[in-house]
């Protein structure tokens, strides 16, 4: 939570000893409104889950492209926002690779991609920019193994599949058409180590059903998740009736000791 801070009774703002009733605030980031309009339906917190608590930028992987690994400012996939984008440029007649190498083993689950903003690509009507490849592991970062298939579509894709450890991840791309006649324009790449929901630009309806290569394609990736990737029910607190108007949380509490 963002910016908390304890008041006490009488409006004391130090912290240490509690002999008596004080109040934990917290500000909690509001989400993106459309046309100024903004109100909570209900506000609720749980535990972050086991297979949630370490993300891929947190272990500062280093991300290079290409057979000869080239280094480029890898931060803008890995800061949370698909609008800093990377362009990795275009190999004729050969896949570009993009390489993710990690200081020690990295166990990964899905894949998330976000393709970069539509007016970098080169498309034409029906409007279906696509990429396929394959996703790939190492443990010496010379010999890869294939983990599965890939099918990039804009604007994000994620891609589930059984649990891989490896130090060297890549992900090889064949660009389909003239879509990406100027490179690849990436916004984010994470590997997880819990689920992902999969074909968000079909289930968002921002392709057609006749887009889809095959029914295979349609409906994969519906994995199941495990214990450690899920929220139990018993463990999610309503705090709905803590917040005030205008969007602060506060908790009552007896303190009788330090805080």
């Amino acid at each position: 939570m963002d910016n908390p801070g304890i008041v006490d009774a009488d409006g004391g703002t130090e912290r240490g000893v509690y002999p008596r009733a004080f109040t934990f605030y917290w500000y909690p980031a509001q989400p993106e409104t459309v046309l100024g309009y903004y109100r909570d339906i209900t506000v609720q917190a749980f535990p972050t889950p086991a297979a949630e608590r370490v993300r891929m930028a947190e272990l500062s992987p280093k991300l290079t492209y290409g057979r000869e690994r080239t280094s480029f400012d890898a931060a803008k996939l890995m800061d949370g926002n698909p609008g800093t984008v990377v362009v990795l440029p275009p190999e004729a007649g050969h896949p570009q690779y993009l390489n993710i190498a990690f200081s020690q083993n990295f166990t990964a689950r899905s894949l998330t991609v976000a393709l970069g903003d539509v007016r970098m690509l080169e498309v034409t009507w029906p409007w279906s920019p696509r990429i396929d490849g394959t996703l790939e592991v190492s443990d010496d970062g010379q010999r890869f193994r294939t983990v599965c298939p890939l099918t990039l579509r804009w604007p994000v894709s994620a891609l589930n599949f059984p649990k891989v450890t490896a130090r060297f991840y890549r992900l090889v791309l064949r660009p389909e058409g003239t879509a990406f006649a100027h490179g690849i324009p990436l916004g984010e790449v994470e590997l997880n180590q819990c689920l992902r929901i999969a074909d968000v630009p079909g289930k968002a309806a921002y392709i057609r059903q006749g887009q889809y290569s095959d029914r295979r394609d349609e409906f994969m990736d519906e994995s199941v998740p495990s214990g450690e990737m899920v929220v139990e029910r018993n463990r999610i607190v309503d705090l709905s009736a803590n917040m005030d108007r205008a969007g602060r949380g506060h908790d009552d509490a007896a303190a009788a000791g330090e805080s």
